[in-house]
């Protein structure tokens, strides 16, 4: 019985390992309502109670431009991968480089 257990634990081990890993892309989506406005509105017409809404699209596997930094991570992504933000008819997009 020692046996078949040892073999088993073996073979689990052998499986685990021989998986490919790999890591997914990350896609969040997230919305919400201006709770507070900059005195300086560069656009004026975005006012509190706004409703936004967003995606968050990046690759888990890409490096960091900064490594000696362990406090912030920076990336560059392309498309597909980075932010857009709308906003009262505003959108926003930070596809490219972004600091997380």
């Amino acid at each position: 019985m020692k046996n078949i257990l040892i073999i088993s634990c073996i073979a689990s081990l052998l499986i685990l390992a021989a998986a490919p890993a790999h890591a997914d892309i990350v896609a969040l989506q997230f919305s919400g309502s201006i709770t507070q406005v900059s005195v300086d509105n560069v656009f004026g017409d975005i006012a509190f109670g706004d409703a936004f809404h967003g995606t968050l699209t990046f690759d888990s596997t890409a490096s960091d431009l900064v490594p000696a930094d362990p406090s912030i991570g920076t990336y560059a992504w392309s498309s597909p991968f980075g932010m857009t933000v709308t906003i009262d008819g505003h959108e926003f997009d930070a596809s490219g480089s972004l600091t997380i």
